[in-house]
């Protein structure tokens, strides 16, 4: 695990570009800046899956929804309310649910298949959506059951089915390429459900009918059985039957009846002799008492002398009590008195006769009753058996009616099949299509594309292990970023530069060399710009170089490497160099890469003589430096005869060091094109007699654990870094990435600048 710190050993963390930690918040500005800098990805991916919808849209064949409502009437039908034999369930919420489940089962749509023959029709069968576009492998099956199977499937993708709200309205829905198909087999749908709900409960009530008609015949051989058993018990014990019960219990009830009505007879007779024994002590009867004996002499009698009394009472209010008139009234008064009183004792005389012939009934329909209970006493045992067998055999009849009524009951259902569905709205043909809805379908899968473009540009910068801007370089590595150098295009190396002779007869460095000398075609281009902040930055970390008399002189020893090959550091060191050239500095160019001469070969026309013969001392270095005509630029190539091993020990040996000292004391720079870091050692070898280094990273290529890993192991380059540069970094994402970061400094920058004859100042 490489630590990733700066030069101070501090770490850095502080960044917008990084990826958000695992379990923190949501970061906006990060997810903003990879959708801006990631959008030509985004909007290629919505623009492809925009493209794919319209062709499925203008590809696909049209489906059409012929849509059907029925209703299930929870209200029972009257007319058999009281015939049903199999009692429907109340439906509830679960009950209309259960019936969208009928709807959708298999055997009504195997009815509605079966009638339609839709296992025979090829547009029925047709595939839907994507799977119309896929190729069919296999010829048409023969079979019937998998032709039902495959209608079955294209019948379910079909079909919906669901229930509207709370209500009991179900609606129903089939999609299929034909509009009056689609009407046909909705319609068929709840024909088929109607006659299997009818055949399910016809099915039902005919067993129910079938047990009840074998039950019938059991229960009315019992009752036969237990009436028989009455009727041969009556006979074995003498018992009569007189239609009121037995003949006992009939003369108990007669009996019973009479002893009520000679004790009422009784009270009668005395209640009558004692109101006329109270008439006895009266000389006149009160009118209600006269009343009630009903007896006309009484009643005569008293008429008699009310009169004589009244005429008495005038008389002596006229004449005076003692007068003879008066008192023959009131004998007439007295004689009557005496008759009412004879006539009074008489009719007691009869009610006590009456009285005693009552009282003599009485005990003797008493006695009767008597005898007649003791009698009966001892038939109680074979009464109580008699009601045991009776009861037995009403019950057996009872039931048997109650099963013969409930048979007649469910041959009537049977006769009469119900339903509780109802269609409210049949479905017709359709006139516009349902499916594909052009407008969802492109709105759907562009929304699609431009998530999915979305989530590959996180999944992309997520997974990215290169660096991609300068934020990554400072937090990654810890050191500064110096800058990002744009890819340099062909069309930029066709640029027309320009050249000129040397009178002196040296070497021309290659004029043709457009991708060294880019700096020159095109001075106002983010390119030079960025080699002019590397020479501002080799600049501020100067160093004194001493000459061997000791003279102090600001010189500038500067390496450029890389971690692998192919990075470009060839080209930026080229270019840097050229670009110092120009402003009048004196600078030499040193091809150190000894296994792979890539900047020689560049550079000049075929160089016979470089660094190895100047080290042996077996070319001067007139002969073997290369000069530029524009900008004066030296420039000391490589040349291999052959294959060396121990290039390390030449870079690093003291005639190399004794070399650089004595260019030091004639140029203001000194840049070497070293060997890639990861590949060789040569630069660890000779990192002592380099000042500082400027480390290229190809942008968006080299993996950061490279990079890290070729610092961690090289502790002289990590000592004297200038910084790092990104080189061929992508000029577009370049720029939307600055957007991004809300930077807009593209109006400084022309890669089409006029070329001018550059100044030298002294």
């Amino acid at each position: 695990m490489l630590v990733k710190t700066s030069r101070a050993g501090r770490a850095f963390y502080d960044n917008d570009d990084a990826p958000p930690a695992a379990g923190l918040s949501f970061d906006f500005l990060y997810f903003k800046k990879v959708l801006l800098r990631e959008w030509p990805l985004i909007a290629g991916a919505a623009a492809v899956f925009f493209v794919l919808g319209l062709l499925y849209v203008l590809a696909a064949p049209p489906r059409y929804t012929a849509a059907a409502a029925l209703m299930i009437d929870t209200r029972k039908n009257q007319l058999l309310e009281k015939q049903q034999v199999v009692v429907d369930p109340l439906m509830d919420t679960s009950g209309v649910e259960s019936q969208v489940e009928v709807l959708k089962s298999e055997s009504v749509a195997l009815t509605v298949i079966r009638k339609l023959k839709l296992a025979d029709d090829r547009d029925f069968l047709k595939p839907s959506g994507l799977g119309a576009f896929l190729p069919s492998f296999g010829g048409g099956s023969d079979s019937e059951e998998e032709r039902e199977r495959a209608a079955l499937n294209a019948f379910a993708k079909g079909l919906t089915v669901k229930r509207l709200g709370l209500t009991y309205v179900i609606n129903l829905d089939f999609t299929t390429y034909s509009p009056t198909k689609a009407a046909e087999i909705a319609n068929a749908i709840f024909e088929a459900y109607v006659s299997n709900e009818i055949n399910a409960r016809f099915d039902v009530t005919k067993r129910a009918s079938d047990w009840l008609s074998g039950r019938i015949q059991g229960l009315r051989a019992e009752a036969n059985e237990a009436e028989r058993a009455v009727q041969k018990f009556r006979a074995d014990n003498s018992i009569v039957d007189t239609g009121r019960g037995s003949l006992s219990e009939q003369q108990i009830a007669d009996a019973s009846t009479q002893l009520a009505n000679a004790r009422a007879a009784t009270a009668e007779a005395k209640a009558k002799l004692d109101l006329v024994s109270n008439l006895g002590n009266a000389e006149v009867p009160e009118g209600t008492l006269a009343d009630a004996l009903k007896d006309d002499v009484i009643t005569r009698l008293r008429a008699q002398y009310l009169d004589l009394s009244a005429r008495a009472a005038d008389w002596s209010a006229r004449y005076g009590a003692n007068h003879q008139a008066t008192l023959r009234l009131r004998d007439q008064m007295k004689q009557i008195t005496v008759s009412i009183k004879d006539e009074i004792s008489r009719i007691a005389e009869t009610y006590k006769n009456q009285y005693d012939i009552a009282s003599s009934r009485e005990r003797a329909v008493e006695q009767t009753l008597n005898n007649v209970v003791a009698a009966a006493g001892t038939q109680g045992a074979v009464a109580l058996k008699l009601k045991d067998l009776e009861s037995a055999a009403q019950s057996a009849r009872n039931l048997y009616d109650n099963f013969l009524q409930k048979s007649l009951e469910s041959t009537q259902q049977q006769t009469f099949p119900t339903s509780d569905a109802r269609l409210i709205t049949p479905a017709t043909a359709p006139s516009f299509k349902s499916a594909p809805k052009v407008p969802l379908v492109v709105f759907g899968a562009s929304l699609f594309g431009l998530l999915f473009g979305c989530a590959a540009a996180l999944g992309r910068e997520r997974m990215d292990g290169s660096f991609r801007n300068l934020s990554q370089v400072e937090t990654i590595t810890g050191f500064r970023p110096l800058g990002v150098l744009p890819k340099i295009s062909k069309e930029r190396f066709e640029r027309p530069s320009q050249s000129a002779r040397l009178a002196h007869g040296k070497q021309e460095i290659n004029p043709k060399t457009q991708a060294a000398r880019y700096v020159l075609a095109a001075p106002f281009s983010r390119f030079a710009e960025t080699l002019r902040s590397v020479k501002v930055a080799i600049d501020l970390s100067s160093t004194s170089h001493f000459d061997p008399v000791g003279a102090s002189r600001k010189t500038k020893v500067i390496g450029v490497v890389s971690a692998l090959g192919g990075e470009g550091k060839s080209t930026v060191a080229a270019n840097l160099a050229f670009l110092i050239a120009k402003s009048s500095r004196d600078v030499l160019l040193i091809d150190c890469d000894l296994r792979k001469v890539s900047l020689s070969d560049k550079m000049t026309n075929g160089a016979q003589a470089g660094l190895i013969e100047i080290l042996s001392q077996s070319k001067p270095f007139d002969e073997v430096v290369c000069v530029d005509p524009v900008t004066k630029l030296n420039f000391i190539p490589a040349v291999l005869k052959g294959r060396i091993s121990d290039t390390s020990e030449i870079l690093s040996s003291t005639k190399m060091e004794t070399f650089l000292r004595m260019m030091g004391e004639h140029y203001n720079y000194i840049i070497l094109d070293l060997p890639p870091i990861a590949s060789v050692v040569d630069v660890r070898a000779m990192g002592h007699l380099i000042d500082g280094f400027v480390y290229v990273v190809e942008w968006g290529r080299t993996s950061r654990d490279t990079v890290l890993a070729s610092l961690q192991s090289t502790e002289v380059i990590r000592d004297k870094m200038i910084g790092l540069v990104l080189n061929k970094a992508s000029e577009a994402a370049l720029q939307r990435s600055e957007r991004a970061d809300g930077v807009y400094h593209f109006g400084y920058y022309h890669d089409d600048a006029e070329i001018r004859e550059p100044t030298r100042v002294a």
